[in-house]
């Protein structure tokens, strides 16, 4: 289920049309289909890690071929890309 719904974030279609394709899953795999709420967080946190991956390469490359400082790729590490949840990761 969770192969699925990650190659469906891929694509880059809505939450709703991602559940929809789960609930058929599910369906034929005569499991419980997740919430719309669980989707939903499970995509968003998805595509921030993604999001923040792809900030952190380009430097990574950088200090690799040595056209960035490793401070650099330390500040993009420790970044938070969504600081108004600084309260929590599960909040």
């Amino acid at each position: 289920m969770l192969d699925r719904l990650k190659r469906l974030e891929q694509k880059g279609l809505s939450y709703a049309e991602i559940r929809r394709s789960l609930v058929v899953h599910a369906r034929e795999l005569d499991v419980h289909a997740p919430s719309y709420e669980h989707v939903r967080r499970l995509v968003k946190e998805s595509r921030e890690a993604r999001e923040l991956r792809s900030g952190v390469l380009p430097i990574a490359v950088g200090v690799a071929l040595g056209t960035h400082h490793g401070n650099e790729l330390v500040r993009a590490l420790n970044e938070d890309p969504h600081p108004e949840r600084s309260y929590g990761r599960d909040a």
